[in-house]
């Protein structure tokens, strides 16, 4: 069974004009607006109670600080995020479960210019489990 995808693309634009300020850009989009969103999913449910679900997003580049003059805004880098979901059944009471999520591992970055300011990565979660029903 497919789960629903989306794509979204966005522009905004703000003009600082007549505003005094130390302000970089007197026209730049919005802070934290990404120009576009990506998620998609695709689930397969087995006949047997189980399922396999893979989900995926992007979201892309966007201004994390307003820049003030003489320094460029701080861009916070596009990123891509994969998770996966497994569920069988094991019993008629009991289903295996395995969770992995942020399997790409995507740096989280922010650049200033030429000059990265912040860059780490989360790491991957993977999580295994059985749950039981009464």
């Amino acid at each position: 069974m497919p789960r629903p995808s989306s794509v979204t693309v966005m522009r905004s634009r703000i003009q600082l004009d007549g505003v005094e300020g130390a302000s970089t850009n007197a026209e730049r989009a919005m802070v934290g607006q990404a120009p576009y969103v990506v998620n998609a999913g695709l689930t397969y449910a087995f006949r047997t109670d189980g399922s396999a679900t893979v989900l995926y997003n992007r979201v892309g580049p966007r201004i994390s600080e307003a820049g003030e003059l003489p320094l460029p805004d701080v861009m916070e880098r596009a990123r891509n995020v994969l998770d996966f979901s497994l569920r069988v059944p094991v019993t008629r009471s009991a289903t295996a479960r395995l969770d992995a999520k942020n399997l790409l591992d995507d740096a989280y970055q922010l650049d200033q210019g030429s000059v990265v300011r912040e860059s780490y990565r989360y790491g991957r979660t993977l999580q295994v489990g059985v749950n039981v029903r009464r």
